[in-house]
């Protein structure tokens, strides 16, 4: 690849909200497409610029339906016309906005690391037991994924699968473990500082 076309794909990196290495993006891509089913709805938290789920458009051998928000406007519409025939299924919205629970998708793609309202997000988005969560990890996922896996736990989920390249990246998969309940704000609050934002 020409210096020229680093640089546009390390702007499209940015813009998606893939704060990693080159290195990272491709590990990334390859293990998020294990996951993606043909037919499948998939919709990217945070999506940015929309770049991961275009991508993953061009890199899985069958079609999926993509969906995204972000809470920056421009980015969303970035998205809208890079994925210009999936258009409608883009919103700004903030990541502890509920209205994106009500959406009918099937994998649900996070790399945020976790606040309250996020995860109890999470869980109403898992609420009818068809949807499943995709977690994506760079850098110091080891110590997150411990974070994760005390979590899932603690709040209903349950981990299906993980896959990883050492040292570069980790994807977990889970899904609701039992019934879905409104999760008191205090109990959420109890989670500790390893699983707030960055």
């Amino acid at each position: 690849m020409q210096e020229n076309e680093w640089s546009v794909l390390r702007t499209l990196l940015r813009g998606s909200g893939f704060l990693s290495g080159i290195d990272e993006w491709y590990a990334a891509r390859r293990l998020i497409g294990e996951y993606i089913e043909e037919g499948a709805r998939v919709l990217d938290v945070g999506c940015g610029n929309g770049f991961l789920l275009y991508s993953l458009l061009q890199w899985v051998d069958y079609q999926f339906e993509p969906f995204g928000f972000d809470l920056n406007e421009h980015e969303v519409d970035v998205a809208k016309n890079l994925l210009h025939k999936y258009s409608r299924n883009f919103s700004c919205l903030d990541f502890r906005d509920p209205a994106w629970t009500k959406w009918d998708v099937d994998l649900a793609i996070c790399s945020f690391r976790l606040d309250s309202r996020l995860l109890e997000n999470c869980r109403r988005l898992l609420r009818d037991g068809h949807c499943r969560l995709l977690f994506t990890l760079y850098d110091d996922h080891q110590a997150y994924f411990e974070c994760i896996e005390g979590l899932c736990s603690d709040n209903g989920f349950r981990l299906i699968r993980s896959s990883e390249v050492p040292d570069i990246t980790k994807v977990i998969l889970v899904e609701l473990d039992s019934p879905y309940v409104e999760v008191a704000e205090s109990r959420m609050n109890s989670m500790g500082k390893c699983c707030t934002r960055t």
